[in-house]
């Protein structure tokens, strides 16, 4: 019977302020925070299996960008457990996880202690190694949002999205598309205008933004839908 630990990040939070603006995913400024003032909402919650430590204990240290509302933008490997597959693992996991709202652009370290207690084995199946930089819904319309230039449209929020390198297929893709959008902020009619030319890719953008939060200025008169367009780069040079 395969054993199956869940680590349950209650684990301190050190505090790891950055000074350079440019080390982040956002231009905004980077907020200095305590211990107490970063707190997870939605703790990770990550399953590991004694194949995924390879019969040993690994530690993984993490710097985690979160925005104001608390979503986690950017994840950085401090220390790798040694095991790639491993690290990607609980990357993920924290990019689904949220911290409790604090108004700014913060950045923090949290470490993962992972503890080996069961009995060493040699019939582990090799997992495929998976690279562990990672692309977020980084679009045109985003970015001059974050430094604050006027647009025709603002994101409510990030759009929960992430993809690694290894699903762009050995090239850079590039997405343009559309939607409209409501007077009450509902979206709809989302088109992709300019194809990545993987389908997989284009789905995964449209589902983004279906489940997203858009707002726009508008007009007390406005009672029709207005068309927006959006394009996202997924640069191939970006990750090493």
């Amino acid at each position: 019977m395969k054993k199956i630990f869940l680590i349950s990040t209650a684990l301190l939070l050190n505090q790891s302020i950055l000074a350079d603006v440019a080390q982040t995913s956002s231009a905004q400024q980077v907020a200095e925070l305590t211990r107490d003032s970063a707190q997870w909402r939605i703790a990770p919650r990550i399953r590991i299996q004694p194949c995924d430590l390879e019969n040993q204990n690994r530690k993984l240290d993490l710097q985690i960008t979160a925005n104001p509302q608390g979503k986690v933008t950017d994840v950085k490997v401090l220390e790798s457990t040694g095991v790639d597959h491993l690290d990607q693992k609980i990357i993920k996991t924290v990019y689904t996880s949220r911290f409790r709202p604090t108004g700014e652009t913060f950045t923090v370290s949290q470490a993962f202690a992972l503890n080996f207690t069961g009995q060493p084995t040699a019939s582990c199946r090799p997992v495929k190694q998976q690279n562990t930089c990672v692309y977020l819904f980084e679009t045109k319309i985003l970015g001059e949002q974050i430094l604050k230039h006027k647009t025709p449209f603002q994101y409510k929020e990030v759009p929960k999205f992430f993809i690694h390198k290894d699903e762009l297929k050995g090239e850079s893709r590039e997405i343009h598309f559309s939607f409209k959008l409501s007077n009450k902020d509902q979206i709809s009619n989302i088109k992709i205008n300019k194809s990545s030319g993987l389908n997989h890719l284009d789905q995964q953008v449209i589902s983004a933004l279906s489940t997203t939060r858009i707002t726009s200025d508008k007009k007390w008169w406005q009672f029709y839908k207005v068309t927006h367009q959006d394009q996202i780069v997924f640069d191939l040079n970006k990750c090493p």
